[in-house]
């Protein structure tokens, strides 16, 4: 019995030293649950800064969106312009086609009177020429008519009057006699018929100054219409210029929202997904968390009621234990009597049954107290079974957020990877493409370099800068777009180089041959082939582009035609000299 309570004292103290290491453990795990803690708002911080990257992409993109609206804003009101100016083209067009035509009626108006006038100097200087010998007076009113024929008569006026007068007068002479009779007795009527053609000639010459002051009202009436229409032309062709600037920036705009727009949405996507996975994974650390924190708290509970039910265990087992101490005492006590009694034969039956039975209580007080020690065992065994799954729950919550935070960090390592290979592939670009402009501006260097080693001498083309230029009179007809026989040879021969220089042209340069065509500011009559100078440049462009083509067999890949009349001279004197310069073809070698 000794022994049985010294080993439930061990026991005791076994359980006092394990609850003890409990209660160290159990505080070594709330240390690691609040680095646990810290570790997750860390977390929760590095969440709410990429949160913060999101709103920031998101305003530029606003920012951008709101600039695309402007710029959209900017071009429908310069397209309204253009409509507007468009419309008071159409109006003066019509202005111009209606005085056009109001001249045309006035022209017409007046060769009906040079002709009539023509008749009637005809007839005068056949009556003159029949009358001469007959009578003085109808000689002097011959004088007259002739100083009136000779202020209004032009070159053309004299030859037909001439050739009429020659005519009739072989007619008349045919047949002089009878004529001269009948003349004789008709004198007075011709006399009469003279002094109305007269008439008519004055009425005539009052028509023709009408006409002629209406002719020039409407010709400078027409001037006027030409300068608006050609200033009306140039704010046009300002404003579409404006607008191809204003739709490149768009372009450009466009392109530069599209790759924010891709690069936010690529940026959304992903923070979404990281922000989803770091929610889920912070999701199920919290809920870890918390079952652990309810196994900590629960353990918690157990320990303490261990430690009762230990502090309890303590007391009985030291009642017991004083009670066992007595009892053994007064078991030893009784065994002694016993032994005595036996020896001395003094004790009686009855006294020996009794110390049996308090022996076999004491047993049985015994056997109690070993099963509450072996309950109180189990309950620190359970304690500790629920301790160890504590710990590996903690563990995995630990391993979980260390997995969580390498996977965040393994995320920003690749998003700045990714970052660094796009910046390092648009430096690339944007070195591979200064090296191929680089590269061009050497060839065209070398090219031009060549040509004009190969064209010197030829003094119907010169090479100014990286451009050939062309006489258009070397070239087309006055007026035309057709290529002369020269013309023709020319483009011929400057063909022939080209075709043999182009198969030395790197493949990684994408080049274009550019025909230009420009002519004067003198403007067309609008009556014929042509409109403007603008058609007729851009007509001419393209006969040398179709000619290349057609008869030369060169690429049309490589070929581009152009058009810009008068609008960019390279001198703006106002002499004959200069606008001879202006009219021209340039043929030059550039970037497609």
């Amino acid at each position: 019995m000794a022994n049985n309570l010294a080993n439930t004292e061990s026991e005791l103290q076994r359980q006092a030293t394990l609850i003890s290491t409990l209660t160290l453990e159990k505080e070594t795990q709330a240390q690691l649950i609040e680095n646990a803690n810290s570790k997750i708002t860390q977390f929760e911080a590095q969440v709410a800064g990429l949160l913060s990257q999101r709103d920031n992409l998101t305003v530029q993109i606003g920012s951008l969106q709101n600039d695309q609206q402007i710029a959209k804003q900017e071009i429908l009101e310069l397209q309204s312009e253009r409509k507007v100016l468009s419309d008071d083209r159409d109006r003066l067009e019509l202005a111009l086609a209606s005085a056009r035509n109001e001249i045309d009626a006035a022209a017409q108006a007046a060769r009906m009177a040079a002709a009539q006038r023509e008749v009637f100097e005809s007839m005068v200087a056949a009556l003159e020429q029949d009358l001469s010998l007959a009578e003085q007076k109808v000689s002097e009113k011959i004088g007259e008519v002739s100083d009136l024929k000779q202020k209004l008569s032009q070159e053309e006026e004299a030859r037909l009057v001439s050739i009429a007068v020659a005519q009739e007068l072989r007619e008349r002479l045919k047949n002089a006699d009878a004529e001269l009779t009948a003349m004789t007795l008709m004198l007075e009527a011709q006399r009469q018929k003279a002094e109305d053609t007269l008439t008519l000639l004055a009425a005539a010459n009052n028509a023709r100054t009408a006409i002629d002051n209406k002719l020039k009202e409407t010709l400078f009436a027409l001037e006027v219409a030409n300068s608006e229409i050609t200033q009306k032309k140039q704010s046009i062709e300002a404003l579409e210029a404006g607008e191809k600037q204003i739709l490149a920036e768009l372009d450009e705009s466009n392109l530069a929202l599209a790759a924010a727009l891709s690069q936010g949405e690529n940026l959304k996507q992903e923070l979404s997904d990281t922000k989803q996975s770091l929610n889920n994974k912070l999701v199920i650390a919290l809920g870890e968390k918390s079952e652990v924190e309810k196994n900590n708290a629960e353990l918690r509970k157990n320990l303490e009621n261990a430690l009762v039910a230990r502090l309890a265990a303590d007391a009985l087992a030291k009642s017991k234990l004083e009670e066992a101490k007595r009892k053994q005492l007064l078991l030893n006590q009784a065994e002694q009597e016993i032994e005595n009694q036996a020896n001395n034969n003094k004790k009686s039956k009855e006294e020996l049954i009794k110390a049996e039975r308090q022996t076999a209580l004491l047993n049985q007080q015994l056997s109690e107290v070993r099963k509450q020690l072996g309950e109180l065992d189990a309950l620190l065994t359970l304690s500790e079974e629920r301790e160890l799954e504590s710990k590996a729950q903690l563990k995995n919550v630990g391993s979980r957020l260390n997995q969580a935070l390498a996977s965040l960090a393994s995320e920003e390592r690749k998003r700045r990877k990714l970052e660094e290979n796009e910046r390092k592939r648009l430096e690339e670009e944007n070195n591979k493409l200064a090296n191929q402009a680089e590269e061009l501006a050497n060839y065209k260097s070398e090219f031009f370099g060549r040509l004009r080693t190969v064209l010197m001498g030829q003094e119907r083309v010169k090479i100014v800068g990286d451009r050939f230029i062309f006489s258009s009179e070397v070239l087309f007809p006055a007026g035309s777009s057709e290529l002369s026989i020269d013309g023709k040879k020319e483009i011929s021969n400057v063909t022939e180089i080209l075709g043999s220089i182009m198969k030395d042209i790197p493949e990684n340069i994408d080049w274009v041959i550019r025909v230009d065509g420009h002519t004067d500011n003198t403007p067309l009559s609008g009556i014929g082939e042509f409109k403007d100078n603008w058609e007729l440049s851009q007509a001419r462009a393209l006969s040398v582009v179709k000619y290349m083509i057609r008869d030369l067999n060169f690429s049309g890949s490589r070929l581009a035609a152009n058009g810009f009349g008068e609008y960019q001279p390279i001198n703006n004197a106002d002499t004959p000299e200069a606008r001879a310069q202006n009219r021209r073809i340039e043929i030059k070698l550039t970037e497609r």
